[in-house]
């Protein structure tokens, strides 16, 4: 009986467990959910694996590719067009176009090149004595400057010499030097020290009047050097390119000046168009002239003659109106057969006006309206005899 309790109460137990256990675990999966569900409660599972699959499932539509996207935006036709342009770029990167240098001038180019090529020595002498030229020409010879004037014209005149400033001032000295001032000795009385004071005042004058002079012609010497100063000259093999691209546009300029006077010599008469036509058959025969008028000569004129002028041939958008150039061009080289075609068909049309009209009665001429003033193909056609 004791055992059959005993039995009774461990089934009830494992009962108990088995029934709790669940139990337990469910609620730890709903707080679970809870939790990651952000304080929300969880939805059904059964729902919640539905809306999963239907997630895992949905896939996104990738958009159709078209080359046409790149043909609108970077104007490329086909890939061909893309892979050539992005090969051209990759080579200009890899190798960029090095930017020429512009100089304002001549003498600022050389100034450029000297310091590139490490001539500080040779620049700065030219660049100091071209200073100096400009400060003491511009100068008034006077007590003050004239010293400078003749040192300065000795270094150009002995710089072939290689003469130094201590050299130069050497000279200088010798040539203008200034004896030193008298001083009263105890063997000579007052009045001989004066006479001895007065010759060497006479002689300070005499040398600073020789300077005077002398400066007065020294500056007119300084004037020609100034013209004649040279700054460095670099070459190298290096600016081959430059020079002869240099060369290149000197003759462009030379071509395009002389271009210029030449069209300056023509007239309206000179390109006037005389064409003789003549019509066997219908015993027609003149000669076409045109001569342009002033204003419209002289506004092409205007574009042959002058760089700044307005290109005729340009669109609004700034691109070449290639259409208007070739029919330019094709106008140039036909003008003679377009013109004689012109004249041929209004030959034919006036010919044609002339004949009798049978539209209606069969009977009649076609003649020019009396109100209807002649016009100047219809005067040629009178004075050739074809119209009455």
């Amino acid at each position: 009986m004791a055992d059959d309790i005993i039995e009774q109460q461990a089934e009830t137990q494992v009962a108990e467990t088995q029934v709790i256990e669940p139990t337990v675990e469910q609620q730890i999966a709903e707080q679970m959910n809870f939790r990651l569900n952000g304080g929300e409660p969880p939805a059904q599972s059964a729902e919640t694996t539905e809306t999963q699959v239907a997630e895992t499932t949905t896939t996104t539509e990738v958009p159709e590719f078209k080359f046409q996207t790149f043909t609108e935006k970077y104007g490329w036709q086909n890939p061909e067009d893309a892979a050539k342009e992005i090969e051209e770029l990759r080579q200009l990167k890899a190798n960029p176009v090095k930017e020429e240098l512009k100089f304002e001038n001549e003498k600022s180019e050389k100034i450029i090149r000297a310091l590139q090529a490490g001539k500080y020595d040779d620049l700065y002498q030219v660049l100091h004595e071209e200073r100096q030229l400009e400060r003491l020409t511009a100068a008034e010879v006077n007590k003050d400057t004239a010293n400078d004037i003749i040192k300065l014209s000795m270094q150009i005149k002995y710089k072939d010499e290689g003469l130094t400033e201590a050299e130069i001032e050497h000279k200088f000295k010798k040539q203008y030097g200034i004896p030193k001032e008298p001083i009263e000795l105890a063997t000579e009385s007052e009045e001989e020290f004066q006479d001895r004071h007065n010759e060497w005042k006479d002689r300070v004058a005499e040398i600073e009047m020789e300077k005077i002079i002398d400066a007065k012609v020294a500056k007119r010497e300084l004037e020609a050097a100034k013209s004649k100063i040279v700054l460095p000259n670099i070459e190298s093999e290096a600016d081959e390119g430059y020079l002869q691209y240099k060369f290149n546009l000197e003759e462009s300029a030379k071509v395009a000046a002389e271009n210029i006077e030449a069209y300056k010599t023509f007239n309206p008469k000179s390109i006037e168009t005389k064409i003789d036509f003549n019509d066997e058959a219908n015993k027609i025969a003149f000669q076409f002239q045109f001569e342009p008028d002033t204003e419209s000569f002289n506004k092409a004129m205007e574009f042959v003659t002058n760089p700044e002028s307005k290109n005729p041939f340009i669109n609004q958008d700034g691109t070449t109106d290639r259409k208007k150039v070739l029919e330019a061009l094709y106008f140039g080289l036909n003008k003679e057969k377009i013109l004689l075609e012109a004249m041929k068909q209004a030959k034919n049309a006036t010919l044609k006006s002339q004949l009798p009209d049978n539209s209606n009665s069969g009977i009649g001429t076609r003649f020019v309206p009396q109100s209807q003033e002649p016009n100047e193909l219809h005067q040629w056609m009178t004075a050739a005899g074809v119209v009455k």
